[in-house]
């Protein structure tokens, strides 16, 4: 897993943990940070979803108040092997969880939760090490592909003091499985993201251990399709259209010239473009919940008084194209589109409108999450 993380990942341990080095030393009161990441499903750049006019807490709160990375890349453009490669620190060649497990391409072979499971990759990752190194550690939200049904419900996995991990992933009326002991099923009016916010909130102000640094995952389903906003949002943007960058739609004489697997597609027809259009509206919307998580989230840090000593992270599984190369709205490809997602890091010490343009990898999280948290003279390094 994880032992050595300068040697296999060296450019974002590099550039992090300078910025969260100097940070660390400029904290009040506290050697070791509390950490809250936030990682949206399906969240694109190319696509404009991180712009003002559609994020403006977002851009307040992290671009204008923290870090952004310009040149984040996820390893694998799908969500469950994004995310377990986030979870071990290895590419999907290591994890050999290549699929979510549930497509008609797909067999449990090629991923899944259950995969996950079985083939011991839960046992180990940087939530176990961070939980062994001292830290109360918490999940509200998406957890991974395929972790649905019985055997879900009664599984808590392991590294979480806290989890509350969805299982239905309805915008409204989603379910939840409650640290492994019980089924929690939202009425058909709560709104999952505004759940998410609402529990995370609670973990901050009321069922932490205040004697340990913590850290919370919320993971929230937008703006993954259906991408039902709340209903406070879905009269919003009615003329949005999604990007034509110079790759949509091309002409045969472009498209000609791309890989053999899409080289002969078809143009895609107005009733393709508009539900995409409509799709993309409905993905803006749903981040508006987010963006107002955020603000709820990030001011309860700060009247708690943890913001001198806590690190709010925002990024994403991977992310999305529309039309590119005559192919309809989706993930799964190596084009910018794709693997290309949101970073953003607030916390002490980080100047805020400060950028990063180089090259960094989501495989690195886990690696430089454990060297913050091992790095001070009261912890035990266990990396």
């Amino acid at each position: 897993l994880i032992t050595n993380p300068m040697t296999h990942f060296p450019s974002f341990w590099l550039a992090l943990l300078v910025l969260f080095w100097c940070a660390l030393s400029r904290a009040d009161g506290h050697d070791t940070p509390n950490i809250i990441l936030i990682l949206t499903d399906d969240q694109d750049v190319t696509a404009n979803s991180l712009d003002s006019a559609y994020m403006p807490r977002l851009n307040r709160l992290f671009r204008s108040e923290g870090m952004e990375f310009l040149n984040y890349y996820v390893s694998t453009a799908l969500c469950c092997p994004s995310r377990a490669s986030i979870f071990r620190g290895q590419n999907c060649h290591n994890t050999k969880i290549f699929d979510n497990g549930d497509l008609n391409n797909a067999t449990y072979q090629s991923g899944s939760w259950e995969k996950f499971l079985d083939t011991g990759l839960e046992d180990e990752t940087f939530l176990t090490l961070l939980q062994s190194a001292g830290y109360e550690t918490a999940l509200v939200g998406k957890y991974m592909n395929g972790y649905l049904g019985p055997d879900a419900a009664s599984h808590k996995p392991p590294g979480f003091d806290h989890f509350m991990g969805m299982m239905k992933t309805s915008y409204y009326g989603a379910t939840f499985s409650d640290n492994g002991k019980r089924v929690l099923e939202l009425n058909e009016t709560a709104y999952q993201t505004d759940f998410v916010r609402d529990w995370a909130i609670e973990f901050l102000k009321q069922k932490r251990n205040e004697s340990k640094p913590f850290f919370l995952m919320m993971t929230p389903f937008a703006p993954h399709a259906p991408a039902t906003p709340a209903k406070r949002h879905e009269n919003m943007f009615h003329d949005t259209q999604f990007p034509r960058f110079d790759s949509f739609n091309p002409s045969d004489d472009i498209q000609h010239q791309r890989p053999a697997w899409i080289k002969n597609m078809p143009p895609l027809a107005q009733a393709q473009i508009d539900s995409m259009d409509n799709f993309y509206r409905n993905r803006l919307r749903a981040l508006q919940a987010v963006d107002e998580a955020l603000e709820d989230v990030v001011g309860t840090v700060k009247d708690l008084g943890l913001d001198k000593n806590t690190f709010v992270v925002y990024t994403s599984d991977n992310g999305q194209h529309f039309g590119d190369f005559r192919i309809p709205a989706g993930k799964r490809q190596a084009y910018e589109t794709d693997v290309l997602v949101p970073f953003f890091v607030r916390g002490p010490g980080i100047r805020g409108g400060s950028y990063s343009t180089q090259v960094v990898q989501s495989v690195d999280l886990a690696p430089t999450f454990l060297e913050m948290a091992t790095s001070s003279n009261t912890m035990t390094k266990t990396t």
